[in-house]
């Protein structure tokens, strides 16, 4: 499933070069990098500070496509070609069963609270901005994201070190933004910097 994903991905997004990313390694690493503005997977831990831990506990090739930088020109806000700018989450982590959007957000510095919570609702904005682009892009093509990863198998993650406050009681607008978010992409979000595959 996860070749089959690739190459579609890589047949419907040709207006920018992007390479595609394997490693069947215990544990590996995502990182977005602030020089060349692109996410990478790799073996090394040499920045484990700012990347997403993945446990590859299934011990299957896991594939990466940089979406940020990479399928989509970095800072390019109208890439769907509607004259509005979009948001769009940093990388695509899969393999054959489960496939991962992840939105980085290591270079949070801040311990307030509200502000973590912004942070995790634009990061929210922009996955839900690029994975209903890329739905409606296989949808053009005659085919459905679901043929490929089925509901339940596709999420979404924010890598941040601190979560935002999740109380019932406390910050129920914040659990009906996620609940919001579950019901118009299909997908589940998390807050953290690991991951398991």
């Amino acid at each position: 499933m996860r070749e089959a994903f690739s190459n579609a991905v890589s047949s419907r997004f040709t207006s920018h070069p992007f390479t595609v990313d394997r490693g069947s390694d215990a544990v590996l690493y995502a990182y977005d990098s602030a020089t060349d503005h692109r996410t990478y997977l790799t073996d090394s831990d040499a920045q484990k500070d700012i990347s997403l831990e993945i446990n590859n506990v299934s011990g299957t090739e896991l594939m990466h496509i940089c979406v940020d930088g990479g399928m989509i020109e970095y800072g390019l806000e109208d890439y769907v070609g509607d004259g509005q700018p979009h948001g769009r989450c940093d990388c695509m982590i899969f393999n054959d069963a489960k496939l991962v959007f992840v939105e980085f957000k290591m270079n949070v510095e801040t311990l307030k609270d509200k502000r973590i919570w912004q942070i995790c609702n634009d990061a929210m904005g922009q996955i839900e901005d690029f994975s209903s682009h890329l739905k409606n892009v296989f949808h053009l093509h005659g085919d459905e994201f679901s043929n490929y990863y089925a509901k339940g198998s596709a999420s979404a993650l924010v890598c941040i070190k601190t979560a935002p406050g999740m109380n019932a009681r406390r910050n129920s607008q914040r659990l009906t933004a996620k609940d919001t978010f579950t019901s118009r992409t299909d997908l589940k979000i998390e807050y953290k910097t690991s991951v398991a595959f």
